[in-house]
């Protein structure tokens, strides 16, 4: 923690106005909580310096009791310590966004020894990957590897696009994520995209940003040697077992679960999200078939990652505005994304957008779609008529794709306060309403269009934070 204060002044005339203001804020609640504990650390002295080498009865009972409200004390004082990194977090990462030289100079300078310093080296790894000065120079080892890195075997995983394999040494369990071409024979994304978020994700922690490690990318081609494809190899962290996707996680949802799991995995969640920004990327896929949640040993629920990566690209790349029909697909986009020829080019707010879906869902603690077999054992999707949605499916118009939104609002203003609370619920809803012109945190795009493209993260730690 103070390695990185430390960081954060000797770059802080970098820092854009907006985010130091927001940082300055952080650091003031850590200020306040500090005072805190020295307050109460002082009373302890005071109370044990009143008790004398041979306290009274009295001053024994005394200083018993002051033991043990000093004890709860600095367990509360320890994890609201916890609660801050959690909220500091975000907006340290962000500085991955900030283009100033001036900042690689200090990470130079910087000790890159592990332990305390991680933060800073894993900064420098991440800059590192996103930077295009480093493109022409990290030539070292390519992103792109040989199908032998896995073995023939593959099995799906239930409703998700995700393959589960094994790697050519020994017990070493990967996921594969598939990118194929368009209906028309248009790559989803360029070798370039794949290859810079590839490496991005190769250096990520993977229980920092809930996102997995990446150990390279396989080209996939056809019968005549044409270029089809992608698959992105992830490695499947140690401890963790059984993945599971989140959609089928909330069509059977364990009732048992503890509340705070929830918040966990929703917080995760968000955080895989805003990495992904961060690394100026958008996934343009957020879904609960794109979030993969592993057995954990520790919780019930499990650990989540955002995967699915199968229509990303670049945040400054030109949207094609290339979309499909599918209702169970656009539920989770905004209107403005809806259909085969969205109205608007894809921007950050849109996966904020798909972000409250996904989390209402997780409030709700149901899955908005329902599987059925069919007779030929190919599987069909159909609404969740328990929760009314079957009226709003139809999204051929572009007013029906509204109602279905203000649907969604309603839902979430309703029913999500009596199961995880006002919090909660003021995230899904400004995530919903994020394109919205009242929203007061994110309505107008035209106030986040600042160099790095900050202010828009700023907005998002401050509004999509559950912490």
């Amino acid at each position: 923690m103070k390695i990185q204060i430390e960081f954060l002044r000797s770059i802080w005339n970098t820092i854009d106005e907006q985010l130091r203001v927001h940082q300055n804020e952080i650091l003031h609640r850590l200020e306040s909580k500090l005072c805190d504990a020295i307050s109460t650390m002082i009373r302890a002295v005071e109370t044990e310096k009143q008790s004398g080498a041979f306290p009274s009865q009295k001053l024994k009972v005394k200083r018993l009791s002051f033991a043990a409200f000093l004890n709860e004390r600095l367990r509360k004082f320890i994890q609201e310590l916890q609660d801050w990194q959690s909220v500091f977090d975000p907006s340290w990462w962000i500085i991955i966004r900030i283009s100033n030289p001036q900042v690689d100079q200090q990470l130079i300078q910087q000790p890159q020894s592990s332990g305390v310093a991680e933060p800073l080296s894993q900064l420098k790894r991440l800059r590192n990957a996103i930077s295009s000065e480093s493109e022409a120079t990290d030539f070292r080892q390519s992103v792109f590897i040989s199908s032998t890195t896995l073995s023939d075997e593959r099995k799906p995983l239930a409703y998700s696009s995700l393959l589960s394999a094994q790697g050519s040494e020994a017990n070493s369990g990967k996921l594969v994520d598939q990118i194929r071409r368009g209906k028309h024979g248009t790559p989803l994304t360029s070798i370039k995209d794949v290859r810079d978020l590839a490496r991005v994700l190769s250096k990520v922690d993977p229980f920092t940003f809930a996102l997995l490690s990446c150990d390279g990318v396989i080209k996939i081609y056809d019968s005549s040697d044409a270029l089809v494809g992608f698959d992105f190899v992830f490695t499947i962290p140690d401890h963790l077992q059984n993945p599971r996707s989140l959609r089928e996680i909330l069509l059977s949802p364990p009732r048992s679960a503890p509340l705070n799991e929830r918040f966990t995995l929703a917080s995760l969640l968000s955080r895989s999200v805003f990495f992904i920004h961060a690394s100026h990327f958008v996934h343009k896929s957020i879904s609960p078939d794109n979030v993969i949640v592993f057995q954990d040993a520790s919780c019930q629920l499990g650990t989540p990652f955002l995967v699915g990566f199968n229509r990303f690209r670049m945040d400054t790349t030109i949207s094609h505005r290339l979309g499909d029909d599918n209702w169970e697909r656009n539920i989770y986009r905004h209107p403005q994304r809806q259909g085969t020829a969205p109205d608007e080019d894809f921007s950050m707010q849109h996966d904020i957008y798909s972000l409250g879906v996904v989390l209402l869902e997780i409030g709700l603690n149901t899955s908005f779609t329902w599987p059925k077999w069919r007779d030929d054992g190919s599987l069909e999707w159909l609404p969740n008529t328990d929760i009314g949605l079957f009226d709003t499916v139809d999204l051929a118009s572009r007013s029906r794709a509204s109602s279905l939104k203000r649907k969604f609002v309603k839902m979430a203003r309703e029913r999500v306060p009596s199961l995880m609370g006002h919090k909660y619920t003021q995230v899904v809803v400004s995530c919903l309403t994020c394109l919205d012109r009242d929203n007061d945190g994110f309505g107008d795009e035209r106030e986040f269009e600042d160099e790095d493209g900050l202010l828009v993260g700023v907005r998002f730690i401050e509004k999509v934070s559950l912490v």
